[in-house]
């Protein structure tokens, strides 16, 4: 079975501050568009695991409906 990473795992396992860390290197080296398109993903999944005020908040686990949709934006992260 595929089981594909969207961001909502990249946040999870690495936190928002990194995540945004992130996005603004890549701003910065000029991918605006793969910024752009984090920060959108970001946005859909906002309410459960990327909001500032959630920090302390407990962590879950994404379900089957958040995970794979953002698997080509997870790889930029990684890089």
């Amino acid at each position: 079975m595929d089981r594909r990473i969207g961001i909502a795992d990249v946040v999870l396992a690495y936190g928002i501050q990194e995540v945004r860390r992130r996005v603004e290197q890549l701003r910065a080296a000029g991918q605006y568009y793969a910024a752009t398109a984090i920060e959108r993903e970001l946005r859909a999944v906002a309410p459960p695991v990327a909001r500032d005020d959630d920090v302390d908040a407990p962590r879950r686990r994404p379900d089957a409906t958040e995970t794979g949709r953002a698997h080509g934006t997870a790889a930029l992260l990684a890089r």
